[in-house]
Formats: C-alpha cells, sequence, structure tokens
C-alpha cells in the first residue's frame, strides 16, 4: 500500500506506462510484481515505487505500446520473438545456477548479425530470460552472473547501443548482476570492446567484471574460483554443461500454459514456430509442468530453472492420471536433460540402431518379461535414467530430481559435508551418490555385455539393470519419451 503511495507521488509523465499496465493487464501488475521491487529496494517504498515506475517505461519502449501489455510469455509477448530466441542463441539462460545458486546467463557476442536481427530483438529475448529468473524467488533474491565466450567477436559484432540497452534492463529489474566472466579474448576483445565496456559501464558492473585468458584447462581453473566449475560451464566453452536451448523453450512454454490454463496448451503450442515437432509433444510436457508446478507448492523451490519430468505422472496407465494409456511419442531433443546422441550413433557391436538409453530400456523390458530382477527404490531408478540421459548431470542433481529431499537448496547443500546431510530417511548425501554411482556403473556393465553379445539378459551378469526396471509403467513412458 505504501509503495502505491508513493507512486502517485511520482510526476505523471514518469508513471504513465505503470497506470495504463494496471488498466490494461492487471495480471502483470499486481500486487506479486510491486512485492518483488519492495523486496529488491531492501522494503523501501519510495525506491520500489521509482524502480517500478521506470521498469514500466523501459518495458514499453522496448516492446512496444501493443505487446508490453501482454504477459510475458512465449506465446504472448514473446511471440514474434520466439524463434529468434531458440535459434539465435545470443543470450541464453543455462539450466544449471553457478556453486552459489545464482543464474546464468550464457553471453555469445560472435553470433550477433545486425543485417538480420535488430539490436532490440536480441534485448527483447534478455529481456524475457531476465523475467524468468525474476519468477524464481530464490533466483531473484540471490541475483545472476554473466558468463560470455567473445571468440571469434568481430567489430561488426559490437554495438554500442547494447551496452545501453544492457545497462538500461538490468537497472530496472528487481534482481541484480553479481559478476560478470568474459573468457577466451581475442585481440579485438582485449584492446578495444573491454576498455570501451569498462568507460560505457555504471561502476558497480565494472567492479564485477572478470577476464578469464589462457587455455581451457586455465580458464575453466579460474572460473571454478568464481563458483564455476566445469559441471556448470557450457560445452561451447569446454566445460560439461550441454545446453539445449530449443528444448528449454519448449519446456518454459509447457509450464507458461500450464501456469495460466492447460486446455490452451494445443493452442498456444500451435501458435508458435519452434524447431521441434511441437504437436507430438503437447501432452506430456504439460504433464510434466503440472507435475512440476505440484512439486514446487509442495517444497520450497532451490533454484532450479528446468524442471524435473515426474515419470510416475507422464506414464498414465489409462487410470485418468499422467497422459493417458498410450503415452506420445517425443523426440530426444526435448526430453528433460537430454543430450542422447540420435539412434544409429552406435556405430560397433550389438544394437547398434540404439543408444545407451534406449538399450537399457530394451533390457529392462526382457528382464521384466523373464521375472528376473528385484525391486528397487523408484526414486533411484528415477536418478539413474537422468543420469543415463546426461553423462554430465551431477549425481546431486540426479538424485534431488528423481525425488530424494535433503531439506536444503542446491547453494546450502554444497557448503556441507555429504556425510552431514541426511535425507528425509535419514540416509545420507554421501550414501544415496554412492548407490547412485555403484548402479551406474553396473548398468554400463551390463549395456556393455549386451552389446558385446548381442544378448538382453545375461544369466551370469550383474542385476542391476533390472533393478530399475520393477516400475513397468516408468519404463513404458521413458521409452516413449526416447523414441
Amino acid at each position: 500500500a505504501q509503495t502505491n503511495i508513493e507512486l502517485s507521488r511520482l510526476p505523471q509523465s514518469s508513471t504513465a506506462a505503470y497506470y495504463r499496465a494496471v488498466e490494461r493487464c492487471p495480471s502483470e501488475a499486481g500486487p506479486d510484481r510491486t512485492l518483488r521491487f519492495l523486496e529488491a529496494e531492501n522494503h523501501d517504498p519510495k525506491a520500489a515505487a521509482v524502480k517500478l515506475a521506470k521498469y514500466w517505461e523501459a518495458r514499453v519502449a522496448l516492446f512496444g505500446e501493443e505487446r508490453a501489455y501482454l504477459p510475458m510469455t512465449l506465446a504472448a509477448a514473446m511471440k514474434e520473438e520466439a524463434m529468434n530466441l531458440a535459434t539465435r542463441r545470443i543470450w541464453q539462460l543455462l539450466t544449471a545456477t553457478d556453486a552459489a545458486g545464482r543464474a546464468i546467463l550464457f553471453l555469445t557476442p560472435s553470433r550477433r548479425n545486425f543485417a538480420e536481427y535488430t539490436i532490440e530483438q536480441e534485448f527483447i529475448g534478455l529481456w524475457y530470460l531476465m523475467e524468468t529468473i525474476c519468477q524464481d524467488q530464490n533466483l531473484r533474491k540471490r541475483g545472476y552472473i554473466v558468463l560470455a565466450d567473445p571468440r571469434s567477436t568481430t567489430l561488426q559484432n559490437g554495438n554500442k547501443k547494447s551496452l545501453q540497452l544492457f545497462s538500461l534492463i538490468t537497472s530496472v529489474m528487481p534482481t541484480s548482476v553479481k559478476g560478470m566472466h568474459m573468457s577466451y579474448t581475442n585481440a579485438i576483445v582485449t584492446h578495444l570492446f573491454i576498455p570501451v565496456l569498462k568507460r560505457l559501464l555504471p561502476t558497480e558492473y565494472r567492479l564485477r567484471l572478470k577476464v578469464h585468458s589462457g587455455s581451457t584447462n586455465e580458464v575453466l581453473t579460474s572460473l571454478s574460483g568464481y563458483c564455476l566449475p566445469p559441471d556448470r560451464v557450457p560445452t561451447d566453452m569446454g566445460g560439461l554443461l550441454v545446453v539445449d536451448n530449443p528444448a528449454w523453450m519448449v519446456k518454459r512454454l509447457a509450464l507458461e500454459t500450464v501456469r495460466q490454463n492447460p486446455l490452451m496448451a494445443s493452442s498456444a503450442l500451435a501458435g508458435l514456430s519452434l524447431p521441434v515437432p511441437v504437436s507430438t509433444t503437447t501432452s506430456l510436457l504439460v504433464a510434466a509442468a503440472a507435475a512440476h508446478l505440484q512439486q514446487q507448492q509442495q517444497q520450497q523451490s532451490g533454484g532450479t530453472l528446468g524442471f524435473p519430468i515426474n515419470v510416475a505422472t507422464l506414464s498414465g496407465n489409462g487410470t485418468g492420471g499422467g497422459v493417458g494409456a498410450v503415452a506420445p511419442q517425443v523426440p530426444a531433443s526435448v526430453c528433460v536433460g537430454s543430450n542422447i546422441p540420435p539412434a544409429g550413433s552406435n556405430g560397433t557391436g550389438h544394437f547398434s540402431d540404439l543408444t545407451d538409453r534406449q538399450l537399457y530400456d530394451r533390457i529392462v523390458q526382457e528382464r521384466q518379461t523373464n521375472s528376473t530382477g528385484r525391486r528397487a527404490d523408484p526414486r533411484m531408478n528415477h536418478a539413474l535414467v537422468l543420469s543415463l540421459e546426461d553423462p554430465n548431470l551431477p549425481r546431486l542433481d540426479a538424485l534431488v530430481a528423481g525425488g530424494f529431499q535433503f531439506g536444503a537448496s542446491r547453494a546450502e547443500l554444497e557448503m556441507v559435508s555429504p556425510t552431514a546431510i541426511k535425507d528425509s530417511e535419514n540416509v545420507s548425501l554421501r550414501q544415496r551418490r554412492d548407490q547412485l554411482s555403484r548402479r551406474l556403473r553396473e548398468v554400463r556393465k551390463w549395456i556393455k555385455q549386451a552389446r558385446d553379445s548381442g544378448t538382453l539378459v545375461n544369466d551370469h551378469g550383474n542385476e542391476a539393470a533390472a533393478n530399475a526396471g520393477s516400475n513397468a509403467e516408468a519404463a513404458s513412458a521413458l521409452l516413449h519419451m526416447q523414441r
């Protein structure tokens, strides 16, 4: 209420955009957004009012009157830019946070082509990514970092207006930049762009700018000293984090659709032009988003930018839950955490037309038919499957996505000894992590035996792969996900 009073005291010219938003899109200018700004300004109503007014002025200036007052979603305000955001990949929001739990904005300026893509379009995309950060309370409070890879950057990729728009957008958002890291700098970047950056950027940004030079190992070592270990650095920079921007956007679209109205899922997806066959993914993605929203209501968010798919929710089984008796076929490119090559990528041995993950599903089905193996914890099964899909996925992330609850955020878990951290069943994180590692070694051994022998079930082999097959519905749904 006090913030509204302070808004009324500001000049009418500076609050006109805000009051139009209240009238035209009350859901976008409601109490929740006001509270974000109040928290960002340490509960100073006057400062929050000034920043909120500037936010709406900047939003209208960038998006235009027609789009600025639409919901900030891919199907509304971002509808015209969704394809560009998915394919240009100048700015990307990584699915992992840094070790301190802060969001990571990944910038590749060499992908700029101002002849095909205006600077305003680029920063409309950045605005949307910033909005997704601000929607998460933990991320909003912890802030974000910018990780830039300026290799191959030329004079044509630079633009003074880009610095102005970056400063404008970041200054009006209810979150703050905590670090800016520039790696693999070339001569143009070192002697031209960086001096210009230090001259034009605000002081608080200049003080946070760090340059990392040298070989890949030297850069990764340097980044590790700033809460950016290799598993949080994209593979483009020599790290281990696989970035799939179109898949991330499809998942965001499903999540936004469920938040607004699950019944509108098909029309929202059909209204966008994305580089994936979304018509076959609607039901599965919407179900995943619904499961994620339910999970968020049950436990406090730990700052995860993607969302795990609850396999049991997706399996359906024709009983009214999930997505129906037959799960839709979803390409690997849109599966959560998927970085699996397409079928046929294994060129040697038996089952060369199957990926390891697909072969694993075949083994599971075969052992179920033969009633071989014992039941195992479905949470560990899920963590195992996620680790098979993404070999670079940290064990902790796989366990949490699988359903284990350790009572702390991702950043807090990393600051405590894994022996001291207990889950809801009083089992330590170290024990769970070791269990998952053992299961992975055993399953990979089983997969190797299948490729070597051409036999799905080997009585002399290890039974670990069959343990994850005790949940028939999960195996069936996951098999459909990989087709």
